[in-house]
């Protein structure tokens, strides 16, 4: 990853800095009890005022905390956040996307470009399924168990504490495999003058759903992008 973590790109979503504007978009997301049962730290109701405290303050601050959004002008439609530990919350109507992991993929990368960081932590309610599935895609390991005050709960619930280190996430990004004359492996940003130039063609275009002669940079970016290696199946290899 280069250039300033402060915005990120994944394959469908604009991950950019808090602004004051967004308190509506967090009022009407985390606003939601549905939403906000799950958090530690945001209470219900939640409204305009709480809003505004949360952007004025340090947990906002940019290259800590993102707006999520599906667009480049889209209003946020969850805010992800990691200082030791990774959080996040996503409004109601885009939950089942798989918002979750595909931001937290960028931001997690994003935190390792950090050469001191050597892991991070999470923790999610362990009545809260939804969460536990986004932190196992991701590549977090439980450490154990704990209690936690949930706000908008008003009570202590316990939660399930997890961790990444930096060796489980440079295992998540490598991939190898040999056969008797090829190397198979990740797909990286230097690959995508490569990528541009064979998947452009005109004889391999025609052949590719996605793929159009030539191929744009920023649509390749975004083909790079939804194909990288995570640890899990759904990948593209370079070979």
């Amino acid at each position: 990853m280069t250039g300033d973590i402060a915005h990120l790109r994944s394959a469908r979503l604009w991950l950019r800095p808090l602004r004051p504007d967004d308190a509506p978009a967090l009022v009407a997301g985390a606003g939601n009890y549905d939403v906000s049962r799950w958090l530690a730290v945001v209470p219900f109701p939640y409204g305009l005022e709480d809003a505004r405290n949360f952007l004025a303050s340090r947990m906002a601050e940019p290259r800590i905390a993102w707006a999520v959004c599906e667009g480049p002008d889209s209003p946020a439609c969850g805010v992800i956040s990691i200082r030791e530990e990774l959080g996040y919350w996503f409004a109601r109507h885009v939950w089942g996307k798989g918002y979750g992991v595909e931001a937290g993929d960028a931001v997690i990368d994003a935190a390792f470009c950090d050469p001191t960081r050597r892991a991070i932590r999470a923790s999610h309610m362990l009545a809260n399924t939804r969460s536990a599935r986004v932190l196992d895609k991701l590549g977090f390991r439980a450490t154990g168990e704990g209690r936690r005050r949930f706000r908008a709960l008003g009570q202590d619930a316990p939660v399930r504490l997890m961790e990444m280190t930096r060796a489980d996430w440079v295992a998540r990004r490598r991939y190898r495999l040999r056969t008797a004359r090829l190397a198979l492996r990740e797909l990286r940003d230097g690959d995508l003058p490569a990528l541009r130039r064979i998947g452009g063609h005109p004889e391999v275009a025609r052949q590719l759903l996605s793929v159009v002669s030539p191929w744009p940079e920023d649509a390749a970016r975004r083909w790079l992008a939804h194909g990288r290696y995570r640890g899990r199946p759904g990948f593209r290899a370079g070979i």
